[in-house]
This record gives C-alpha cells, structure tokens and sequence, in this order.
C-alpha cells in the first residue's frame, strides 16, 4: 500500500477520539474504577487467568472464590470463549481491561466508519459518523459495563453488512454477517446481541430508500435473517447452550424477573430532553461533588445510561432527518426511524403503558434487566441519521467542484427547515432558561433535587454549576445553528471546511460531555490489600471464606465519608467494606454473597435464601449455618453514628465502613461427618436440619433417595489426611474404617462427579443447605471430585460442526435467489 492510499484521516480521527475520550485508560498506573469493573469484571477476569495457569492445558470449569464456588465457563461474564479474551488473557487482568476498551473503541469507529460508507456517504459524512458513533457520550459511560460495551462496539459491522447478507443474496456475506452476529453471542452480553437484531429486523423491514422499499421480498430478506441468527446461536453454542441451561436455573429463568426487577431503572419520558439538553440534570459523573440533580428521576437514584446525548448537531441533523418526509429524505431513514422508535418503547420501561403487554408478548423482556439500555438503539440511530444528514448537506455539486460557492442555494424545504428549527428552539430554550432562572431560583432547584439537606456553599456552588452549563448549552446550540445557516446559504466558505469545522466541533463537544465517565483511581487501590483484608490476612481464619452482612440488608449499601480523591470516594468505600466480590482479586474466598448479576444457579439461591431466612426468622441459628459454609470471617457493615464517632476522635480520618468478626466454631471446607439422614425433598430437609439448630458437624442431612443397600452406617473417626483442590478438581486423601461420609462446604452442583481410586463413580448427594456430599469407601485412599459442564462439551460439538458447515458453504459460495 502506497502512503497515499493509507487512510490517514481515520486513523487520525480515531486516534484523536481514543486520546480525548478514553485516553485515561493509557495512564500508566492508573485503573479504570467505573460501575462493575472493580466488583464483577476485575475478579472474574483475575480469577479466570489465575485458573487458567493452574489448569495450563485445559478450561477451568469452576470458581471456588464465589457464592461458595460456582460454574465459571457457562456465566458469560467470563467471557471465557471470546476471541478477544484469549488475544489479551497474557496481560495483567487491568491493562487487559484497558486493552479491550481501546480496541473496542476503535473496532467501533471503524464499524461506523464503514457502514456510513456502504449507506452512501462520502469521507466527510463517514468521517462525522465514526466519530458520532465511537465518540458519543453513551457510548463513552459503557466501559464500566464492559461486556456491553464490547458487543455494541460490533453493532455497526453487523449493519453494514445487511443489504448484501439479507436483501442481496450473497452467502459468503450473510455467513460474515453470522460470524460478526456470533463474535456478540460469544462476547456474552444479551442486550448488545439483542439490540443489534432489533436494528437488523428495522434494517429488513425497510431495505432500500426512499421509493423503491421491495416490500415482496421483505419476507425472504426476515427468512435469511433468522437463517444468519440462528448460524450466529449454533456458532456460539459453546457459550450460549450452556448459559441457557445455567439461566433457566438462574433468578432470570422459569417465569423470568418480577414486573419489579424487570422494570427497575426503566427511563422517564423527561430523560429523553438529554438528546438535546446535555447534563440538564446536572453531571452525573460529579455526584459526589453535589452537582448532579436527577437522582429523583432515576432509579436507584442514578442513572444507568449516564448521557444519552449524541453531539448537538447530530442530535438536530438526525431528529430532522428522521421526521422529514421519505421523498428526498436520507438512505435508510425509514429503519433508523423504526430502530430509534423501538428504542424508545423499550426504553421507558414501566413509563410505557404498553410495557406490561411486551413483557407478556416478547419474553426477553422477562429476562433482560434494566430496559434503559435500550435507548442505546435510538441514540445510535439518532446519530448515523445526523451523520448522513450531514454528507446530503455538504455533497459536491455533480462537476466535483467541492467549492460551496459554486452551488445554488438550497431551497428551504420542510427537510431543510426542521433542522434550522432544531436548532432554534435548543438556543431559545437555553436562553430562556438563563434569562429566567435567577440564582436564587436555582437554589430552590438545587435543594428540591437534593437528597438531602446541602450546606448553602454547597447549593451556591452547585446553582453557578447548572446556570453555566445552561449557558454552554446555549453556546453549543447557537454555534451549530450558525454551522446550519452557512451550510444551508451555500455561499460562505467551501464544503471541505465545513465538514473539517462539523467533525472538529462534534468530536470537542462530545470529549466535553464525556469527561469524567470513566473514573480512573491508583491500580494499587484494586490490587493491594485493604486494611480489612491485612486484618484477615494476619488472623488464623485467613483461607476460610468471608460473609458481608451486606447481604441482610434491604438496601444494600454502605456509608462512607466523602474523603479522598472526588469522583471515586464511594468505590473505596465499597472496596473498603470488601462488598462483592471485590477481594476476590486477591484470592480471597466469599460466601453467599450477593447475586450480583443474577446468574447465581439453583442451588446457590437455595442457600443465599436459607440465610436470609434464618436471619429473619431464627438469628441464633445463624451462626452454625455460617460455620457449616467455612465462614471463619464475618464482615458487619459499621453504623453511620459509630463511624462518624470515629470520624471526629481521629481528628478528620477516615473511618472504616465495616469492621471484621472471627469465628473460631468455623467448620473446615471438607470435612467427615458422624451420622446422616436421607430426605425426599428439600423443605424436609431443611426441616430436619432446623430441628437439629443446623449442627451439621454431627449430622448431616441429605436430599434424595439412599443407597440400594440402605443407609450405611458410618465412620466416626474417618481423617482427611490431605486436600489438593485444584478448583474443578479436588483430589482428598483420606482415612477410614468403614464407609464414611464426606460433605464439601461448596455449592452443589450436577457437574460434580465423586470417584474412588480405582475409577469407581461414588453416589453424591445435595445436602439441605445445598452442599456437596459423597459416600466414599472404607480405606486409606484418595478421592477425587471432579467437576465437568456437560453441555459446555455438547455446544462444543455444535459450534464445532457449524463452523465446519459454514467453511464448506463459503467455500462453494454461489449467489441466493434475489429478494
């Protein structure tokens, strides 16, 4: 490739929207502390690479360190058979982190890049796009949802390759449309996967603008679409086939979520005047400072979606460009309207009064939480509308003369009036607002949306805050009505200069809105033991598993001084108080912790109910319940009184927000016990262990049926005389005199298989607080418990033979019948 034919333009472009909105991920020492990263990603990812040189040679297929050990390879946010976790799992678990977001984000521009391409536009407009589509402020908040973000990063490529794959015919196209269909399935993110097919159903609906929509072959084109989905589900079987089986056991399966969990952090009609209002409720990412003013309006008293803001003159030129009229409108803007539309009606969640009825009619609807994400899909669609609103804009008059000057004056038409209007009506509207809102006024404002009471420097500050950011909306809406109205006389400057000033001012306002989105803290903060944890690490309880109280609370949550570095005080205080998970990155051992993600299989709810339940109901049974699990640590959640004692004794030091209990009574992970009794259900059991006050050290309780042969009587005095846990595969040396029964202080699961030495299967049992237990025979011996998913081997076999049948169909590629 000659150096004239090297897209420096990307490559610019996309280095500069890497620099200005991600670049606090190319801080060395620094690591990125946004959303889930430091409590879900970070572990898994930590855990999954500390497994993998454990088990150098194969999968590792369980985690010990979670929920008292969970399956690993069918919960996706390991994303353990994405492709671009294996390019990446040679890197310490944050630079991998980091790396992914970058790549990502640049995987994204080029996506953009491209699908503007193939929808008509010209460099300028594909230029506008691509940094429209990686630049965009919501897409910008997503990296703390990592596997989110990676899958949208994809979207744009699945689009491009729409026409060819669905309404054009060619087979080797729609089996690259599966493979970029199968890399999301793979990457384990259902809303990402589940946007991407709404936009590619939008897509088929209406495939070619404006005119000419061959509504005949609408019904081929859904066809090879569901033929390119179903590929895509068939290729990612190893991942998919068994994350289905984990979520019919899961909190997501059976009847799916309660109308509750399903509609939490629905968005409000109000969140959508953020299109065109940026931070009109203050900025999210400066809570902590008392300058964000929606927590009112959203769930959990902040939003999930942190902007849905796409750029100004996007967010004007795509509104006017999707409600304009079809003749003479934009290529594609019927399905970017439909795609913007649907959205929408997702979107809001419970505030839509059709929301119930959707549930009942789409079940993913049961299953996905959080049906904000979904205004994803709008502002997407709102932005490449813009985008190739923009390239119509400024096209070349038909000689190639790209001088402005040169072309008549556009008539102003309805298409050419709705953005002007846009445009206008965002000026005036901020200038409304400034005018009219005087400081004492957005006091007022400030302390209605407060959640508390603000010291009135506080409410100064945060009133000067809203009116500037008024003021820079005005700003930023009057300078892209001025970029309208050159455009539109066709008279001042050239088109090539235009273009230049749109992308340079639509990727400095969105750098702008983005700042802050992706909070960065010291890499030692999420890697060096915290002061709880040296606790633990000093005390003889150091290798048993640690339970937060956090988990008996109805809120969740903990209190922490606002101390330390803005913008990430509330993570260190949840790292302080070791809350989910998030001492996992060190190897620390939880139990029955929250179901974060609910992906907490059948038998890991049973237990996380049991505890729930005895602590509500019979607190003194609590104890030996927490000991029969291998809990030598107890983390208590302090009181806000007692910590801000300490606060004002100290002298202005941050106090801790927890504090560590011991428990000496803590039963080992493994261990033998005296006596059993056999039960056919699970509320027997429990029964019949409640009667015994949980002393399972005695006697344990089994559900199921006993042996042939009857129950046998056991061992007293069998000895664990060594354990090699090497996670899915634990080898126990052992001695006893007769038949003996060994429990394992590990969730239950039907992967688990107990053999003897000489290969024999041994029978296993759940026990009533949901653990392992394995009748093993008399002898100084071994036994092995191994742990195997089997339909991680069946889907497997079927990504394998799809992915077979798709080489040899590639390979004898003709042309699919026309549309």
């Amino acid at each position: 490739m000659t150096l004239r034919r090297i897209p420096w333009l990307a490559i610019g472009l996309c280095a500069a929207v890497l620099a200005l909105c991600y670049g606090g991920l190319l801080v060395p020492g620094r690591a990125l502390a946004a959303r889930d990263i430091p409590f879900l990603h970070l572990p898994l990812r930590t855990t999954f690479r500390a497994l993998l040189a454990q088990h150098w040679g194969s999968l590792p297929g369980w985690d010990p360190l979670i929920h008292d050990g969970q399956p690993l390879l069918s919960n996706p946010h390991y994303a353990a058979f994405y492709p671009g976790t294996w390019a990446l799992v040679w890197l310490a678990p944050i630079v991998a982190i980091h790396a992914t977001i970058l790549i990502h984000a640049a995987i994204a521009f080029a996506g953009a890049w491209r699908l503007a391409a193939k929808w008509g536009a010209r460099r300028a407009g594909c230029a506008l796009a691509a940094v429209g589509f990686a630049a965009n402020t919501t897409l910008v908040s997503l990296p703390g949802t990592l596997l989110m973000f990676t899958g949208i990063a994809w979207m744009p490529w699945a689009f491009s390759l729409a026409d060819q794959a669905l309404c054009g015919g060619q087979t080797r196209k729609l089996l690259t449309l599966s493979a970029v269909l199968a890399l999301q399935v793979l990457n384990g993110d259902p809303a990402s996967v589940l946007l991407t097919w709404i936009g590619l159903g939008a897509l088929v609906v209406f495939p070619s603008e404006p005119g000419g929509q061959r509504w005949r072959g609408v019904r081929v084109a859904l066809g090879r679409l569901a033929l390119a989905v179903a590929l895509a589900v068939l290729l990612g079987s190893v991942q998919s086939l068994p994350t289905w089986a984990r979520l019919r056991d899961s909190a997501r399966g059976g009847a799916g979520l309660s109308a509750a969990d399903a509609g939490m952090w629905s968005a409000r009609p109000v969140r959508l005047l953020e299109i065109f209002v940026p931070r009109l409720f203050g900025d999210p990412a400066r809570d902590e400072e008392d300058l964000f003013f929606g927590a009112r309006i959203n769930d959990k008293q902040f939003p999930f979606l942190q902007s849905l803001y796409p750029g100004m003159l996007l967010a004007i030129l795509g509104t006017g460009a999707l409600l304009r009229p079809p003749r003479g409108g934009i290529p594609k803007r019927a399905a970017l309207a439909l795609g913007a539309g649907l959205g929408v009606l997702f979107g809001l969640g419970r505030f839509n009064p059709l929301f119930p009825l959707l549930r009942v009619t789409l079940p993913f609807l049961g299953m996905l939480r959080y049906p904000e994400k979904f205004l994803i899909l709008t502002v997407v669609c709102l932005g490449f509308a813009g985008a190739l609103s923009f390239d119509r804009l400024i096209e070349p008059v038909p000689d190639g003369n790209t001088d402005l000057a040169a072309a008549r004056p556009a008539r102003l038409s309805l298409g050419a009036a709705l953005p002007l209007a846009w445009a206008l009506g965002s000026l005036l509207i901020a200038a409304g607002l400034w005018a009219s809102l005087d400081q004492a006024r957005l006091i007022g404002l400030v302390s209605q949306s407060a959640l508390s009471s603000l010291p009135s420097a506080n409410e100064l500050r945060a009133a000067t805050f809203l009116r500037h950011q008024i003021w820079l909306g005005a700003g930023v809406a009057a300078a892209a009505l001025g970029w309208l109205v050159l455009a539109r006389r066709r008279r001042i400057g050239s088109a090539r200069i235009l273009a230049g000033g749109a992308i340079l001012f639509t990727l400095a306002d969105l750098s702008y809105y983005g700042r802050g989105l992706n909070p960065t803290v010291p890499a030692s903060d999420l890697l060096s033991a915290r002061p709880l944890e040296r606790e633990i690490a000093a005390s003889p309880r150091h290798g048993d598993r640690i339970f937060s109280d956090a988990l008996l609370r109805h809120d969740d949550s903990t209190v922490g001084f606002r101390l330390g570095e803005v913008g990430t005080q509330q993570v260190e205080t949840l790292l302080d108080s070791l809350s989910t998970n998030s001492a996992a990155t060190l190897g620390f051992a939880y139990a029955l912790d929250t179901d974060f993600d609910l992906m907490l299989t059948g038998w890991g709810r049973h237990g996380l109910d049991l505890v729930r339940e005895t602590a509500r109901r019979q607190p003194a049974e609590l104890a030996p319940l927490l000991s029969a699990w291998n809990v030598g640590t107890v983390v208590r959640l302090r009181p806000p009184g007692e910590q801000f004692r300490e606060f004002q004794q100290t002298g202005g030091r941050r106090p801790l927000p927890a504090k560590v209990e011991f428990n000496p009574a803590v039963l080992p992970r493994w261990r033998f016990v005296p006596e059993l009794s056999f039960h056919a259900t699970a509320p027997d059991a429990l029964a019949a262990a409640h009667g015994d006050g949980f002393a399972l050290a005695e006697r344990e309780v089994l559900i199921g049926e006993p042996p042939a042969t009857g129950a046998p009587t056991l061992d007293p005095k069998a000895q664990i005389l060594a354990v090699a846990d090497g996670a899915d595969r634990v080898a126990i040396r052992y001695r006893a005199a007769g038949p003996a029964l060994l429990v394992a202080a590990m969730t239950f699961d039907d992967g688990w298989t107990a053999r003897a030495a000489d290969g024999t299967t041994l029978p296993t049992w759940p026990t009533a607080i949901g653990q392992l237990a394995a009748l093993v025979p008399a002898g100084e011996t071994t036994v092995e418990l191994r742990y195997l998913d089997p339909w991680v081997r069946v889907g497997a076999a079927l990504s394998l033979v799809t992915l077979l049948a798709c080489v040899l169909a590639a390979s004898r590629a003709g042309r699919l019948p026309e549309a």
